[in-house]
């Protein structure tokens, strides 16, 4: 566990867990200030498939310079309550998985932690959102939130069409979200 801890400016990684065979399952990364790291923030590596059932919780993490969060060969870990923002390469992430990653992965985005985002970073930082839609009920959630008042128009809605798990790409799904 690695816990309560603040890692800042190293030449590399901020937090790095690499294994094999299991020796990098079940650890946890908890409420850390890992910011200004020449690399990734935090990096989990699992050769063949093992670095599994890592806990990332309420993390601040900024201004690394490729990736905030970066999961490879890495499945079933919980991502949840992190604040990750200003990564400043040329190519960056706020949050990323590698192609092989997606199989077990899991990322916490309840009302409440939009929400709380809304309050916090729009709201606190004056920040103007884009609102990905990628299936006819993302669009009743953000008019929840509208008709709660916890975003105000206008809005920046981009509809994303033919990916697993959302709304098919033809001409019928095309008019049924417009």
């Amino acid at each position: 566990t690695i816990a309560n801890c603040s890692i800042s400016d190293n030449s590399s990684y901020g937090v790095w867990l690499t294994g094999n065979s299991g020796e990098c399952n079940g650890n946890t990364i908890a409420a850390c200030t890992i910011r200004e790291n020449s690399s990734y923030g935090v990096y989990l590596l699992g050769v063949i498939g093992q670095c599994d059932g890592n806990r990332i919780h309420g993390n601040q993490i900024s201004k690394n310079v490729t990736n905030g969060i970066y999961l490879s060969y890495a499945d079933g870990n919980r991502v949840e309550a992190n604040h990750v923002w200003g990564t400043t390469g040329a190519v960056t992430y706020g949050i990323r998985t590698s192609s092989i990653t997606t199989g077990n992965f899991i990322f916490k985005n309840t009302f409440l932690d939009i929400e709380t985002i809304l309050e916090q970073i729009g709201r606190g930082c004056s920040t103007r959102f884009e609102y990905e839609c990628y299936d006819v009920g993302h669009l009743y959630n953000l008019a929840h939130l509208l008709d709660r008042k916890l975003v105000e128009p206008p809005l920046f809605v981009q509809t994303i069409f033919g990916v697993l798990g959302g709304i098919g790409a033809d001409h019928e799904n095309l008019q049924f979200m417009r």
